[in-house]
């Protein structure tokens, strides 16, 4: 057990790059971003803006999305083999602080930039927004373990 535990740390570190493209839903990047535009009722100038905001700083978050993938598969091939190496699996996990740091930092500077092209109007109605839909999801996956619990 106490083994599985770093390994599931590890993992949830590492897809740390995943979240700047798979969301809670199907939709790709940009329709998300389409859709919070037409929630925050956003001007054409804004748009255009954000739009090009988020095309410039796309390619690097695909880079990210690469890395942590390639850093996924170096920590399967550790646990794959005969022994596992403390020292090998303790670089990856630091390869991955750095990357989720990096992709931190990224997006943390694309949604500050972001932000101040909307109005604060604009940006108090995309957190309401946001945490709607957080509690509906979690709405959803409740109403899913109810039903598996009481089977």
């Amino acid at each position: 057990m106490t083994r599985i535990v770093p390994l599931m740390i590890a993992s949830v570190t590492l897809s740390a790059p995943a979240f700047a493209f798979d969301g809670p839903d199907d939709r790709e990047p940009g329709e998300r971003l389409e859709k919070a535009l037409d929630v925050a009722e956003a001007t054409e100038d804004q748009r255009l803006t954000i739009r090009g905001l988020f095309e410039d700083t796309l390619p690097e978050l695909r880079s990210f999305h690469e890395e942590g993938r390639d850093l996924r598969e170096r920590m399967h091939d550790a646990f794959r083999a005969e022994v596992v190496d403390r020292a090998e699996v303790e670089d990856i996990r630091l390869d991955g602080l750095d990357l989720a740091d990096r992709v931190s930092a990224t997006v943390l500077d694309l949604m500050v930039v972001a932000g101040n092209v909307f109005t604060q109007d604009q940006r108090i109605t995309l957190i309401d927004h946001h945490e709607a839909m957080r509690e509906k999801r979690h709405q959803m996956v409740q109403h899913f373990r109810d039903l598996s619990s009481s089977r």
